[in-house]
């Protein structure tokens, strides 16, 4: 399995063009799923990346946030 996000920030930072919406927020996803004797396994990776416009940083433009998450689970079956 595999995806694509494009959603908003919680948060409007000051000087936003929008000022009823956050910074876009992009996600890609990829994931995979095993079959086992007694259930499965599912092992995905999440990474997201947000870069918004902050003003009280002299030397930049443009803060960017990185996010990196692994998922790991396992569904029981008897």
């Amino acid at each position: 399995m595999a995806g694509y996000r494009n959603t908003t920030a919680t948060f409007v930072g000051y000087g936003n063009a929008l000022r009823d919406e956050g910074a876009p927020i992009d996600s890609y996803t990829i994931g995979a799923t095993y079959q086992l004797p007694y259930g499965e396994i599912a092992v995905s990776y999440k990474y997201s990346l947000l870069k918004y416009y902050d003003v009280y940083f002299s030397s930049r433009n443009y803060t960017q946030v990185t996010n990196n998450n692994l998922l790991i689970g396992y569904t029981l079956s008897l």
